[in-house]
């Protein structure tokens, strides 16, 4: 909020740098980019533009979670609202992105206009009776998403198919282990298994079920959820 004192943006296009003044990393830009967002909105920019010095690894990584056109509609026919502010992101270098303390610099940004395409998935979800008569109304949660980034920037060796075995067959696996193993012993409380969908579009599948859950929500006590089991080291398991 500070840096917008003094400072007329409206109608303007603003070029920020990506993460906060402590930190430029990954999670440092994710968790800042709505926050800029909304307050570039707030003080009448009509866009923003995010530099960022990430590593071409983590860059591929959390570009694809910060995309703003995927929606859930209420109903199939619903048509969505047409974006009126553009948010972009352009991952840099140190050199380049230090050209903006003394310099003034001109850009023209072009785009090919909205692309809109509709897809259908869905959650996939699983319930097994508790053996008690009073504590079967109480849920376990058993969940992992499903989803992963299919395909990306080609690798070294020219390979640019995202298998997602961490992120997030490690999860699913587990959960169909623990659906698997409570079928053959159950136990007192229910347990509900969910396979969420769309996590990498932002959470999508789990916003969606929390919106519509099949059972109300305060019957679950409990939330066992695995993401990304391990990564590199294969004594941690990531939960």
């Amino acid at each position: 909020e500070e840096d917008y004192k003094g400072k007329d943006v409206n109608g303007k296009l603003i070029i920020v740098k990506g993460g906060t003044s402590e930190a430029s990393d990954a999670r440092a830009v994710y968790n800042a980019h709505k926050e800029k967002q909304e307050l570039a909105i707030k003080n009448g920019a009509i866009g923003l533009l995010e530099m960022t010095l990430l590593e071409e690894d983590w860059w591929t990584r959390v570009s694809h979670f910060m995309e703003e056109g995927v929606k859930i509609p209420d109903t199939k026919d619903e048509q969505m609202p047409k974006p009126d502010f553009i948010h972009l992101w352009v991952n840099s270098s140190a050199n380049k992105l230090a050209t903006f303390n003394n310099a003034k610099l001109a850009y023209a940004i072009e785009t090919d206009g909205i692309k809109e395409e509709t897809l259908e998935t869905q959650n996939v979800i699983g319930v097994l009776e508790g053996t008690d008569p009073k504590l079967k109304e109480e849920f376990i949660m058993y969940s992992a998403h499903y989803d992963h980034v299919g395909i990306g920037k080609p690798d070294a060796v020219g390979d640019s198919i995202y298998n997602g075995a961490r992120d997030n067959a490690i999860g699913t696996t587990a959960v169909l282990s623990m659906a698997e193993n409570i079928g053959k012993f159950p136990t007192k409380r229910s347990a509900i298994f969910i396979f969420f969908t769309g996590e990498e579009k932002g959470l999508l599948g789990s916003q969606y079920y929390v919106e519509h859950p099949i059972f109300p929500l305060k019957q679950i006590v409990y939330g066992f959820n695995t993401d990304g089991g391990g990564y590199n080291n294969t004594k941690l398991a990531t939960v």
